[in-house]
């Protein structure tokens, strides 16, 4: 039996249907109300503009969250890969001063340096030349392309010659 509303705290309904996906026939179920009295109040209160709105402000907080932990993370890493950098090339010079450390020393701290630039480049946006020009290419090609698709564009008239004449082709 239906206990007609008397006992229902509308604004803990409101509250469930707005932050959780339970439909207005659920939620009637639930609160054990009729399903016309859920939607009575939904439509007065404007229930389902409010759960699109929280909705949106949820997902952006998510974005925004996931955002700034990315950023956190790649400060992290970039500061973490500019000390790395800093202390080889500081080995570097303190072995190569002194005259002390083996060659095999040395070329360890180098390659060590080696493989830590691609790991800069991306994190600093660094291109490599070579990238450069690729894009540089990529680019004309596109160019030409959007000239010549303007080109074809221009003239959608087809022009159809026959070769041995209309009259071979029943004209």
């Amino acid at each position: 039996m239906k206990n007609k509303g008397t006992n229902v705290d509308w604004n803990q309904a409101k509250i469930e249907y707005v932050t959780t996906d339970i439909s207005y026939d659920k939620l009637a179920k639930k609160l054990g109300v009729s399903k016309r009295s859920v939607y009575g109040h939904g439509s007065k209160e404007g229930w389902v503009e409010t759960r699109k709105e929280y909705c949106r402000t949820v997902a952006e907080s998510v974005i925004q969250n996931s955002a700034d932990e990315e950023v956190d993370r790649l400060q992290s890493l970039k500061s973490a890969s500019c000390n790395l950098a800093e202390y080889i090339d500081r080995k570097i010079r303190e072995m190569v001063d002194n005259d002390d450390g083996s060659v095999s020393e040395i070329k360890e701290y180098v390659n060590s340096l080696r493989n830590l630039v691609p790991t800069v480049r991306d994190l600093f946006n660094i291109e490599t030349l070579n990238e450069i020009e690729t894009r540089r290419i990529a680019l004309e090609r596109l160019e030409l392309e959007k000239k010549r698709y303007d080109i074809d564009c221009a003239s959608p008239e087809v022009k159809i010659t026959f070769e041995n004449g209309a009259e071979d082709y029943g004209g």
